[in-house]
């Protein structure tokens, strides 16, 4: 019964994250326009034990990333944690964070982000790693 909240969950999140990027193609197009911030950041690829059950993560002017993932998640992942480095927004503190990293990436390779949101959903370490997080609050 657990598993089944769990996976429902994930679902609903999948279908509102889909919604979103849906929206997004229409009121975004100054963001997909976008160029990078003008800085370099680092990139460095790391065994899956270094990180996981992330795929990726940011900080120190870095995007950190599995190096065990299929290309299309690992160039979607990449994009995500690069975009993180250069987002200077603050609205909707680290859930938004999270959307417009997914979102604006997602406009540009959106098969890369359902690829990355196909894999995480049948990850039962991934689904309990953003649950603890968004119980935390982050």
């Amino acid at each position: 019964m657990n598993k089944i909240k769990v996976f429902l969950i994930v679902l609903v999140i999948f279908i509102i994250s889909a919604t979103i990027i849906i929206v997004a193609f229409s009121i975004a197009k100054k963001e997909r326009s976008m160029s990078n911030d003008g800085n370099k950041y680092l990139v460095q690829y790391v065994p899956k034990e270094a990180i996981y059950p992330a795929f990726g993560y940011n900080g120190s002017g870095r995007a950190i990333v599995r190096e065990d993932l299929s290309p299309r998640i690992k160039q979607f992942v990449t994009a995500h944690e690069l975009y993180h480095l250069q987002d200077t927004a603050t609205w909707g503190g680290w859930l938004g964070r999270e959307l417009r990293a997914n979102i604006v990436p997602g406009i540009s390779d959106p098969i890369g982000l359902a690829a990355t949101v196909w894999s995480s959903i049948f990850d039962i370490d991934r689904i309990s790693f953003y649950l603890q997080r968004f119980k935390k609050g982050y």
